[in-house]
């Protein structure tokens, strides 16, 4: 059973059935898009606690257009969760891969990505207001605009391999605030 975090942000913009910002739009690569989603949900069904996502599928959500590609989803867990879920990865034979040393565990399913990162190392200072979206059915726990262009802002300083790419998406997230 997934545990949530405190104080959720309850942010409507269209309202069904619950507090959720759900999005009907999709990015470019829509058929790996939908297959990200469907493979995230049966990764959350894995999960003890609530993922937060942030990452470009954050961005994509916040942006709500279809100009943008989500190759992977980035989302922020604790780092002793990192154990049971390993466990359960393996049990059901999911292709996946530990850096201790990044402190990050990602998960495969072909061409598919789910990356998990230690919010304690990757985001110590993160506030936990969220916002609650839906898409394709999927609910995603996602970091406030707030937040995600905090992320951004200091990515886009210290990135060695996207510094410009980062920037990009800080600028884009800054003139949503």
């Amino acid at each position: 059973m997934r545990k949530q975090y405190k104080n959720i942000t309850n942010c409507v913009l269209k309202r069904t059935g619950g507090f959720n910002i759900i999005v009907n739009k999709f990015p470019k690569n829509k058929a790996k898009f939908l297959g990200l989603m469907h493979f995230y949900d049966a990764i959350l069904d894995l999960c003890e606690e609530t993922p937060i996502v942030y990452g470009s599928l954050a961005v994509f959500l916040y942006k709500k257009n279809g100009g943008m590609v989500v190759n992977d989803i980035d989302a922020l867990i604790h780092e002793k969760e990192f154990n049971k879920l390993m466990q359960k990865l393996k049990y059901h034979k999911i292709k996946h891969k530990y850096s201790k040393k990044w402190h990050m565990l990602q998960v495969f399913n072909g061409n598919l990505k789910i990356e998990f990162d230690s919010i304690e190392f990757w985001q110590r200072a993160l506030p936990k207001k969220t916002v609650m979206f839906k898409v394709q059915n999927v609910k995603l726990n996602v970091v406030s605009l707030k937040t995600l262009t905090n992320i951004y802002k200091k990515a886009s300083q210290t990135s060695k391999d996207n510094s410009q790419g980062n920037a990009k998406k800080y600028l884009f997230l800054k003139k949503l605030k």
